[in-house]
């Protein structure tokens, strides 16, 4: 993906984009970024012309969410861990 060139100068990317689904009104996407700035997902797909009618976090970096409730925690696994030290090193 190219990105969306802002007013400001910037340009709003996504690292990945993947069509999950599709019906006649509406779909599914995979979207993956690099670093989320605030609203980049509604911003990119505004400027496409795309209504966001809902957006779903289903991971931070290498941290699978599951059905973790909005608002809640858990301590993290020791693979979970290291996976977050390998990250970190990159």
């Amino acid at each position: 993906m190219r990105g969306v060139k802002r007013e400001e100068g910037n340009t709003l990317r996504a690292k990945q984009v993947r069509l999950l689904r599709s019906g006649q009104k509406n779909c599914w996407l995979e979207i993956i970024l690099d670093a989320g700035k605030n609203r980049q997902i509604r911003r990119i797909l505004a400027a496409l012309g795309v209504d966001v009618l809902r957006l779903v976090r289903v991971a931070i970096g290498p941290l699978q969410l599951g059905n973790l409730a909005k608002g809640a925690f858990r301590p993290l696994t020791e693979d979970e861990k290291q996976s977050l030290d390998r990250e970190m090193r990159r």
